[in-house]
């Protein structure tokens, strides 16, 4: 697929015919302008609508600007009209450390790294989290990042379990309206279901947490322990 010039933190992604999608700072948010101002694709009357405005508990919503975590997701519209979501595609995120994490995978789970991305680096609620994240990148596999946002949590709270639980029900309920009013906001400009259904399967994070995160975190220690020594 050739190198890529790595120039400022992002996501690299090099589809199997070579185009490549950056998604830094800069880009995303000139695509998003641009996007958000064009009235073929965001009509007037969408703007306006209900769905379309900031999730109620967003600290944001007064500010009059559409929702921020709306902004990476952008770029993705036109490419699931070009590929398949098992198409493979080359992934990089270039972290602000300088660190580079690369992965091999698909569209539809490359769509997982930028909603995770959204999440954590463009909504504002997401934000408000933002030291449970800590150690947390957008390549991450769902299951390990949710460990890590249980570690840091339980670490964070010194192991109380009542503190842990009740941040892990807060978290998981603030996340599953912010993810919810996402899908209805994609609705509004989506002209087909494929990238709304590829979307609405990468909202996991919320529904692991929602399961046994500590026994989540017991299997991960244990599968972690059989692996054969360096």
């Amino acid at each position: 697929m050739g190198p890529v010039d790595f120039t400022t933190p992002g996501i690299y992604l090099t589809f199997k015919d070579g185009a490549r999608l950056i998604l830094d700072h800069d880009q995303v948010e000139d695509y998003a302008r641009c996007f958000l101002n064009d009235p073929a694709k965001v009509p007037e009357f969408v703007k306006q609508a209900a769905d379309f405005q900031p999730c109620d508990i967003c600290p944001q919503r007064d500010s009059g600007e559409f929702c921020h975590a709306l902004r990476p997701v952008l770029p993705f519209f036109d490419i699931l009209d070009r590929y398949a979501s098992h198409d493979s595609v080359h992934l990089a995120y270039y972290a602000p450390d300088k660190t580079v994490y690369i992965a091999e995978t698909t569209v539809q789970q490359a769509l997982r790294s930028i909603s995770l991305a959204s999440l954590m680096y463009y909504c504002e609620m997401g934000r408000g989290y933002w030291k449970y994240f800590y150690g947390v990148h957008p390549i991450m596999r769902a299951t390990e990042a949710v460990g890590r946002v249980y570690l840091n949590i339980y670490y964070i709270f010194r192991g109380d379990r009542g503190k842990v639980k009740e941040l892990v029900r807060r978290f998981r309920d603030d996340i599953s309206v912010t993810s919810e009013c996402q899908i209805k906001r994609l609705r509004l400009i989506c002209k087909t279901d494929a990238f709304l259904n590829a979307f609405a399967k990468t909202q996991v994070i919320a529904e692991i947490l929602a399961l046994d995160p500590e026994n989540l975190l017991d299997v991960a220690i244990k599968e972690f322990a059989s692996r054969p020594g360096l």
